[in-house]
């Protein structure tokens, strides 16, 4: 019986450990963006596939299950983490909320340029929680 229960102990920290390092994996690691253009002058060609990398948005490492919401805790209100994050991280950067990876925007010029430019790619909210408590399950917030 105690063996089963120090095995099962066992698997729990492995899985944890996993877990943790697969949400490293995801804030370090660079990003593939693959489009395709259509050449009109060279139709003989067709179209033409262009493989670009970036690298993720710069933040803090988190912690394990909490993510960087121990960092908005520090405050009493959390904008002033944001705040004080994009100080040393600058205007955009990346947080990661509990298992969610989030980009934050801090500059009106930037948040206007993601949204009304790029909205179809930063679209929606994340499936949280929270939202399915708030707003009965619809995370657009549309009745």
């Amino acid at each position: 019986m105690e063996i089963l229960i120090l095995f099962g102990a066992l698997m729990l920290i492995c899985i944890f450990i996993i877990r943790y390092l697969m949400i490293v994996y995801e804030c370090l690691r660079k990003v593939e963006v693959v489009t395709k253009i259509t050449s009109v002058k060279n139709s003989s060609s067709g179209n033409v596939t262009v493989k670009k990398t970036y690298k993720q948005a710069p933040g803090p490492l988190p912690w394990p299950i909490l993510g960087n919401l121990a960092l908005l805790a520090q405050f009493e209100v959390p904008f002033e983490g944001f705040t004080e994050l994009a100080k040393k991280f600058g205007d955009v950067y990346a947080l990661t909320m509990g298992t969610t990876r989030c980009l934050i925007v801090n500059n009106l010029d930037l948040i206007r340029e993601v949204l009304n430019k790029n909205g179809k790619f930063f679209g929606g909210r994340p499936d949280l929680l929270r939202y399915n408590w708030l707003f009965g399950g619809d995370r657009n917030n549309c009745r």
